[in-house]
């Protein structure tokens, strides 16, 4: 396999603390957030938070706008997860006709490529049902308001859209002040349409929280020459016009605006030799709030390898015909980067991988002879990558006589146009019969990179032998391996 650009990371650990460990150094991160002049008025300048605790609900890991919140309530509209619900921060106290609470949510819309009709979901609160919303398919499914009794409105935003085309980002709900009564929280529920689609909505469980948090990120950055550490900062803001200014001993930013939701800042701090405390002091409007300490300690620097491809999935995502031409497409798509990038330096030129080699048989057939030559040539520089493998085979439905077939089109490739072809790799399938070390003995195939199920129908794969590098050696008595 061939392999794209080496990143450098660095695996280090950022603890919090309010006790002095390791050597105290006298440098200080001074986060400072400040309110807009004059103090906001109504309900459009201020928010609520949204989601505090979970009721009922199946609940998901996924990905959201904020790479804190990771953990979702998850209702579809099928009866296996028909509800969710949650209670908001308490209603506050305050003048105003409205109240918005806010929080993160992902809403399905292109994701089900058979889904083309949107489904009904209803919103509850306290009980009774005050809007319904659909996830639309269409370019309304990244802003949309519905609107309900007495002025009350509900708003999505979408902040990021993942690579199946599902949307992410805040919910926004608008209510009369004078129907709840302050200092109670509100009871949120959200109902599936019954109809036995696996559209879906999701409420992420993640309560805002102004006090800033600040953790190392695992690498080092090059910074005017020089190669720093990083920690990142991130802060959760409910109130329009504040903003943000920081200082260290080598960054000074002087009043950033606060987006409402989610802030993240990266700071750049310089690399430590030895474990150093470097004190975090919080302030609001010039007064300070909080003080803690917290341990950088030295990045141990490790070599990362991108491998670029794409996963070849045939019956489960798609049919045949179906997933053999987006293979198609993501190979020529692969082709194009490589153009673009062919004078680059070569650490920072595209390499591809074709994770088996199913699809490429089938598009030098249809190929012109042109293309073909350019995939050969692009094979030969190695800015592509062959498994040896036809296809992710289940070994385990075959016998001795069939396995070595599996490596047909390898053979073919090596001895037709001089392709070596010394590496098999295959993904998300149980196992592997052992079977299959003999016949890539005889394939003339060394190396075998896997990819298991990570947690079904693999007995004790990845505690045996995940990441966990091995020569299979011959037995010479036996004549086997």
């Amino acid at each position: 396999m061939r392999l794209s650009t080496v990143v450098l990371l660095a695996g280090c650990a950022l603890v919090a603390f309010r006790c002095a460990v390791g050597q105290q150094t006298g440098k200080e991160v001074v986060i400072e957030v400040k309110d807009a002049l004059p103090q906001p008025s109504d309900a459009a300048d201020s928010y609520v938070g949204g989601y505090h605790s979970s009721i009922h609900g199946e609940t998901i890991r996924y990905h959201s706008p904020d790479p804190d919140a990771d953990s979702a309530l998850l209702v579809r509209g099928q009866n296996v997860a028909p509800s969710i619900s949650w209670e908001t921060d308490p209603m506050p106290d305050v003048p105003g006709d409205f109240t918005q609470f806010i929080w993160l949510a992902g809403i399905e819309s292109t994701g089900f490529v058979v889904e083309v009709d949107s489904h009904n979901f209803d919103f509850l609160i306290n009980g009774q049902r005050w809007f319904t919303f659909r996830n639309a398919k269409d370019d309304t499914a990244k802003k949309w308001k519905v609107t309900g009794k007495d002025g009350s409105e509900l708003t999505f935003n979408a902040a990021m859209v993942d690579n199946a085309g599902d949307l992410f980002g805040y919910m926004v709900l608008k209510v009369p002040a004078k129907n709840f009564p302050p200092g109670k929280s509100l009871l949120l529920e959200v109902r599936g349409d019954n109809s036995g689609s696996p559209d879906w909505y999701m409420t992420f469980q993640h309560a805002f929280n102004f006090v800033p948090k600040v953790r190392a990120e695992p690498a080092l950055v090059r910074d005017t020459g020089r190669e720093m550490q990083s920690l990142r900062l991130s802060l959760d803001n409910l109130i329009a016009g504040r903003t943000l200014s920081l200082r260290t001993p080598s960054q000074e930013i002087a009043d950033s605006p606060l987006k409402i939701g989610a802030n993240f800042l990266r700071i750049a701090v310089p690399e430590v030799q030895s474990p150093e405390i470097v004190a975090i002091r919080f302030k609001l409007n010039g007064q300070l709030v909080q003080t803690e300490n917290i341990q950088v300690v030295p990045v141990k620097r490790k070599n990362i390898y991108l491998l670029c491809y794409s996963h070849n999935d045939i019956g489960y995502t798609d049919l045949q015909a179906d997933v053999e031409r987006k293979q198609w497409k993501n190979l020529e798509q692969a082709m194009q980067l490589i153009r673009q990038t062919k004078d680059y330096p070569p650490d920072a030129r595209y390499k591809w991988n074709m994770e088996p080699i199913w699809a490429l048989e089938s598009y030098l057939k249809q190929a012109s002879p042109a293309q073909r030559e350019e995939v050969f040539a692009a094979i030969r520089e190695g800015s592509i990558g062959l498994s040896a493998l036809y296809a992710n085979m289940l070994t385990g439905l075959a016998n001795a006589d069939e396995m070595p077939h599996f490596y047909d089109f390898a053979r073919h490739l090596r001895s037709q146009y001089q392709i070596p072809m010394t590496t098999a790799v295959t993904s998300d399938v149980p196992g592997f019969s052992w079977g299959i070390v003999s016949a890539m003995a005889q394939s003339g195939v060394k190396y075998f990179a896997t990819a298991p199920n990570s947690g079904d129908r693999i007995g004790y794969t990845l505690q045996a032998w995940g990441d966990k590098p091995f020569y299979w050696r011959r037995n010479r008595a036996r004549k086997g391996y």
